[in-house]
């Protein structure tokens, strides 16, 4: 086997393979990781890697084991476990690499690490460990593998470790040879300049002859886009080209290309955020108390939730009217799901599977039963990992989606840094450490595949081995990548070299990084184009490091391209490649319209509906919006949310009311204030478990400040008006002119002390202007239809209770008391005023149309006549781009 190696060249290199052809066999570039798997298979020591979280872990237990108050690390590990722990595994496995043995303790640091390391099992191996036990072993099997090594990398610049293994192999036999950097490109160019000032420090200005290209944008976005326009329009190279994509991600620049007909270069970051892979952090966000609705929300909203589609959404609808557990609403759906599931089931073996499955839907929508406020304990923990560990694997069974195998590998890695621990319980921060750690490598997307391209694509500089006619360097600023720096000492140095140990030297770091940037460039044989965008994530970017490097050939011998500048341009010139462009003939953007023809259906089904005084409210603002709406059925396309903390109050507003007024005389307003005040923290885990969570401790205050008072002054109010209780929640529907059947459902219901009903809205609002100013003005729909569904006569009162600002508003004339406002017109008027204007606007839509009243002239064309008219508010309208509203330059 003829092998190249290099430091960088464990990903996609350039070129492929180390043959002379278009393919070779046996001529692998590989990196360190690669160089240790071919030569482990030779030796017969291949073993399964071992996850980081696991081998922290296991380090964290020794460090604990070791720690007798006078350790280096002793108030570190007691401020913070796990990065301590991490941080000083990185430590260990660099002096192993570097040739420790533990039974060198030269320092008393490096005599504290030798201690930790000697307690316990044997620590999981790391690469560190794997290259230190290769080169031991090491013998003629490795020469009858390996023939040759050509290094990428200077053998001086590799780490000591990596040294030591190709001095070794060079003792048995196998030829290592250097793969030489040279200036690939003509010296009288402007990239032979640079790459003259790159190896000797000095150039000569001459000037830019597109040999040496910066391109620079304003956005990511910007920028792909020029570079894909330049490779559609570039004519078939002359030779090789290839793209580097930093940190190994082209998704934007894919995207463009796509849209530009070019292949993809497919170069995708591993991320921990994939769907899959979300499950095991959900699943123990669930297990904490108090419980987190929206991440079970957001479990049952994945695109493969745990439980059946069906179910979840289920589950889903209810977490969205009632988030919490064990209200009615999470008892009635559980029952619904439980008869359907059972209702198929007919022997005894049935009914098992069925229940068991039902408990396997509960174990992942409800938290551990037991008190995790100290922490879970191990078989918690282990259950929660082998319940995703089991989902993952059947539906991996199911799909062949890979992403699931890791969803389970991800499950198993976490029991098995859990059991290493060997703790009784696991406190909350450490499990989240343990988990980000295990997540930290994710996992690349799938769906990115490299396609056919006259290029190749590589994810880091130092890949390019051998010259390329033209390299292109896309995302051309700093990623943060950065050497690693050494913690020793020069006294802990030389002690430790004295003893066979040789750290690696900040300085050595850096220039190893430092060549590998400039790989590129050396190898980079006609032309060099740099392309960066000024900001990047709403921030500004800093160039590549290599940048300064470069600075004095960039600025004399470079071309400069503006994209947004050029964009302009009737003609593109960019690097070197005319780029056609032409006009494209302006059209005007979609104007508003405000008539709308009916379609041949809509007056069936409008004599098909039953209405609501939602829906009159609807009509009374604008026929357009509530045609799509009520006729058409037309729904905004919303995810299930969960209701923020104002909504959530005012769900427990009324569900308090609805329990703690029942039917007859009101109780005592102290009583119902002392049992809301005993009812409200089981009814806030029952449906608004969000007010648990600490972002909304204030708003949990001020619910058990707030919500009971305004119950007992509801009952206040009732006792002073002389008001009895009928029923709450009171479902009420009618029929009026034999054409409108409505229907609609009461708060609550009273009567006087004749007998006469009273209707009481309950409203949770911030403020009070809105009703009021209803009233006042007449609008007051919902009461007056209210009015109409239980009093024929009319003379029915009616007023809202305003819970948050505890006072009854209604209408003056009446007998209620409490803030009356003065109205233009009676409910009774109200309700006269709906049922025409109704009349008006169901003879109008055949013939006129249907109007869409936020529209500029618009309201012109209403029927004449119309009594009552809401205001228009399509600012708060689904609707609004259907009509254009906002093109028209209507005030929303």
């Amino acid at each position: 086997m003829d092998i190249v190696f290099g430091l960088w060249a464990d990903g996609p290199t350039y070129p492929a393979h180390g043959g002379a052809g278009a393919g070779a066999s046996g001529e692998p570039v590989v990196g360190p990781l690669g160089l240790l798997d071919i030569l482990e298979t030779a030796l017969g020591l291949s073993g399964p890697s071992q996850p980081q979280v696991v081998r922290i872990a296991a380090w964290q237990g020794k460090l604990e084991a070791a720690d007798n108050g006078a350790r280096f690390w002793h108030a570190s590990l007691a401020a913070d476990p796990w990065a301590t722990s991490r941080m000083l595994l990185g430590w260990r496995d660099a002096l192993i690499e570097s040739g420790w043995r533990p039974a060198v303790s030269v320092s008393p640091r490096i005599a504290d690490l030798a201690a930790a390391e000697a307690l316990g099992d044997a620590l999981p191996p790391g690469s560190a460990d794997r290259l230190a036990a290769l080169t031991t072993a090491l013998d003629k099997r490795a020469a009858r593998c390996v023939r040759r090594v050509r290094l990428i990398d200077a053998r001086s610049d590799l780490p000591p470790g990596w040294r030591r293994l190709i001095d070794a192999l060079e003792g048995l036999g196998v030829a290592i040879e250097a793969v030489a950097p040279c200036a690939a490109a003509d010296p009288n160019c402007s990239l032979g300049r640079a790459q003259h000032w790159i190896t000797d420090g000095v150039h000569q200005e001459v000037g830019p002859d597109g040999g040496l290209v910066e391109i620079l944008a304003d956005t990511p976005m910007t920028a792909a886009e020029a570079l894909a326009c330049w490779l559609a329009a570039r004519p078939e190279a002359a030779g090789s080209t290839v793209l580097i994509a930093q940190d190994g991600n082209s998704q934007l620049l894919d995207g463009v290309l796509a849209r530009h007909a070019q292949p993809r270069a497919g170069l995708s970051p591993r991320s921990p955020f994939r769907g899959a892979l979300q499950v095991l952090p959900l699943a123990f966000q669930l297990a904490w108390p108090p419980f987190d609705a929206q991440a079970l929300m957001d479990l049952l909203l994945l695109p493969r939730p745990p439980l059946p589609r069906s179910v979840a959404r289920r589950i889903a609808t209810v977490l969205a009217e009632a988030p919490g557990l064990d209200g009615p609403a999470w008892r009635d759906v559980w029952r619904e799901i439980e008869e359907e599931a059972r209702a198929t089931a007919e022997t005894d073996a049935e009914q098992k599977a069925v229940t068991v499955r039902l408990e396997r839907w509960q174990a992942w929508v409800r938290p551990s039963p037991l008190d995790a406020s100290g922490g879970l304990s191990l078989v918690q923990v282990l259950a929660i990992c082998t319940l995703v560990a089991e989902w993952a694997m059947a539906q991996h069974g199911a799909t062949g989606d890979p992403y699931f195998l890791s969803a389970r590998r991800l499950a198993e890695t976490v029991s098995e840094a859990v059991r290493s621990l060997a703790r009784t319980s696991y406190a909350r921060t450490l499990l989240d450490r343990i988990i980000d750690q295990a997540l930290a490598d994710g996992e690349s997307d799938p769906t990115a595949l490299a396609e056919a391209a006259p290029w190749r694509a590589v994810a880091h500089p130092g890949a390019i081995w051998r010259d390329a006619a033209t390299v292109v360097w896309w995302n051309f600023i700093d990623t943060g990548e950065r050497p690693p720096r050494t913690p020793w000492t020069q006294q802990e140095r030389t002690a430790l070299a004295d003893n066979g140990c040789e750290p690696d030297r900040d300085a050595d770091a850096a220039r190893r990084l430092a060549t590998a940037w400039e790989r590129p460039v050396l190898n980079a044989g006609q032309q060099l184009v740099v392309i960066r965008a000024s900001l990047s994530q709403g921030a500004a970017t800093a160039p590549h490091p290599l940048a300064h490097r470069l600075a004095p050939v960039l600025r004399t011998e470079a071309q400069h391209a503006r994209v947004e500048q050029l964009f302009r341009q009737p003609r593109l010139v960019l690097a070197g490649v005319n780029l056609d462009r032409a006009a494209l003939d302006r059209r005007a953007l979609p104007e508003a319209v405000m008539r709308w023809d009916v379609p041949p259906r809509f007056a069936e089904l409008v004599g098909e509906r039953v209405e609501s005084a939602t829906a009159f409210e609807d009509l009374l603002a604008c026929q357009f919006a509530w045609a799509l709406k009520h006729v058409a059925r037309l729904r905004p396309g919303r995810a299930r949310s969960i209701p923020d903390a104002n909504q959530l109050l005012g769900l427990l507003a009324h569900a308090l009311a609805t329990e703690l007024l029942p039917s007859g005389a009101p109780p005592d307003p102290d009583a119902v204030a002392a049992a809301a005040e005993a009812r409200l923290d089981t009814l806030v885990d029952e449906m608004a478990a969000p007010l648990r969570t600490s972002a909304a401790a204030a708003d949990f205050v001020f619910a058990r400040r707030r919500l009971p008072a305004s119950i007992a002054a509801l009952a206040r109010s009732l006792h002073e008006n002389g008001l009895t209780v009928e029923a709450m929640e009171v479902p009420v529907e009618g029929r009026f002119a034999d054409l409108l059947p409505v229907r609609g459902a009461i708060d609550l219901l009273a009567r006087t002390s004749t007998g006469a009903p009273v209707i009481v809205d309950l409203k949770w609002t911030r403020s009070d202007n809105v009703r009021r100013r209803e009233i006042e003005a007449g609008l007051a729909v919902q009461l007056a239809t209210y009015v109409a569904l239980v009093d024929p006569g009319l003379t029915a009162e009616a007023g809202y209770f305003l819970l948050n600002q505890r006072e009854l508003v209604a209408p003056t004339g009446g007998q209620l008391r409490g803030r009356t406002v003065t109205s233009v017109r009676s409910l009774g008027d109200t309700w006269r005023a709906v049922l025409e204007s109704w009349t008006l606007w169901r003879g109008h839509a055949p013939d006129k149309g249907l109007l869409a009243l936020g529209v500029t002239g618009a309201a012109d064309l209403a029927p004449p006549g119309l009594s009552l008219v809401r205001e228009v508010r399509c600012d708060r309208c689904d609707y609004a781009t259907l009509c254009r509203v906002n093109a028209s330059g209507a005030a929303a």
